[in-house]
């Protein structure tokens, strides 16, 4: 069973290398002919880990079929309980067809709908049949990302210097659309926008944290996934980064004395200061520049531009998650997660997502991890949008998987305990 497991993961980074480096365009409905017979050998709970490792790669993928093929797959073959996760559901659903068919932009709310639901039933898989990890899920999400990571860093030497990100002159990510002015009828080239990699990077550091191990495997993911950050030139990345180095900082040194966290810090900080000199990497300046750049005046602008448009008709169920933008008559879509949800839900969204976050934050109870990744996302929402970023839905789903996981633990390690007490 490992080696056919195997074989599907390597025939499927076989495939993506071939489009990326060598440049082999498949025939889309011959890849997804492809995926779909290797989720459809993969046993239930494999078929979802395969799906995270892809999440990644989508951009190189048929993603959109792959993903209404595993949500039936999913509904057909697993005993889901009709609960209010699905009545709320319902509610988005009926939101978005009609929208939809107002704005006549169909497609792009069957494609924001079938992710959505999707991650609903992943969340919903019953504990009885066959039970997800939280961590396994976390851990393929962070393997997909970095092998995709690499396989853009490769791609971008191909035609780029690759000193031009060292000096701080591009950032990764900044040029998928001279890539695709490259190949103009490439349509499943690895298309990484600079943010998305930030966020991915952040998150994948926390995943990998999630599944810590004392091996030299563990910590080159890590660097790697802290690299690929670092040359994107983030603000959103670097904001979060300062809030994970905190809690590291406590979780890993406390034992330590105040004087030997001294010591090795400034060995960490001097070590990072030689390796930027080395390559001549001009950091501190660009990020400087970054934060002071005038794409944050921009999307201030944006904010007044849907602020003058905003309509009180609007406030209670808003104009859908992907058609908003058609409504509001506005070009660009809202960097901001809590307002995106506002503007596509109204105060019904918004409240059912705070009501979420609240109670992912009060069930992690003693899981200071979970409550720093919460936190985290939270940030990282704030300066990016949610509901229109695929990525960050099925990391959210990751939370949710977590914390369904930490009280089916709590759960069975209460009733194991008074099972033992009680033959006593």
């Amino acid at each position: 069973m490992k080696i056919k497991v195997l074989t599907i993961y390597l025939a499927f980074i076989f495939t993506i290398v071939l489009q990326n480096i060598y440049f082999i365009g498949f025939n889309q409905f011959f890849l997804f002919s492809i995926i779909a017979t290797s989720l459809i050998l993969l046993e239930k709970e494999k078929r979802i880990y395969f799906l995270f490792f892809m999440i990644p790669f989508r951009s190189s993928l048929p993603f959109n079929l792959i993903n209404i093929f595993i949500f039936f797959l999913i509904l057909f073959t697993s005993k889901i309980k009709y609960s209010r996760m699905f009545i709320l559901a319902l509610v988005i659903i009926i939101i978005e067809v009609f929208t939809a068919i107002e704005s006549n932009n169909i497609f792009d709310s069957v494609r924001f709908l079938t992710t959505l639901l999707t991650v609903f039933l992943i969340a919903k898989l019953p504990s009885k049949h066959y039970y997800i990890s939280g961590k396994k899920l976390a851990f393929y999400y962070s393997l997909g990302f970095v092998i995709s990571g690499l396989l853009y860093l490769i791609v971008f030497s191909s035609f780029f210097n690759i000193h031009l990100l060292f000096n701080g002159q591009l950032r990764l990510g900044s040029i998928s659309p001279q890539l695709i002015e490259i190949f103009p009828n490439y349509n499943y080239f690895l298309n990484y926008n600079a943010n998305e990699i930030g966020i991915n990077s952040i998150f994948s550091m926390i995943f990998l944290i999630y599944n810590f191990r004392k091996s030299i495997g563990f910590y080159i993911f890590f660097l790697l996934s802290f690299i690929l950050g670092i040359l994107t030139f983030s603000r959103t990345f670097f904001l979060c980064l300062f809030v994970l180095l905190i809690y590291l900082f406590f979780r890993f040194f406390k034992k330590f004395a105040f004087f030997s966290k001294v010591i090795f810090l400034t060995s960490v900080f001097s070590m990072i200061i030689i390796f930027l000199n080395f390559f001549n990497f001009e950091v501190f300046r660009v990020i400087y520049d970054r934060f002071l750049s005038s794409s944050s005046d921009l999307r201030i602008e944006i904010l007044i531009g849907y602020y003058n448009n905003w309509d009180f008709s609007n406030a209670f169920f808003g104009k859908g998650a992907i058609n908003y933008i058609y409504f509001y008559n506005q070009e660009f879509s809202m960097h901001n997660g809590f307002f995106e949800i506002f503007l596509s839900y109204g105060f019904f969204g918004i409240i059912l997502f705070l009501t979420t976050l609240f109670y992912l934050w009060r069930m992690s109870k003693n899981d200071n991890l979970m409550k720093v990744t919460i936190l985290i996302f939270i940030l990282s929402i704030l300066f990016h949008q949610f509901l229109g970023s695929t990525q960050l839905i099925y990391i959210f789903s990751i939370f949710l998987i977590l914390v369904k996981n930490l009280i089916y633990n709590s759960f069975y390690a209460y009733k194991h305990l008074t099972k033992k007490y009680l033959s006593h």
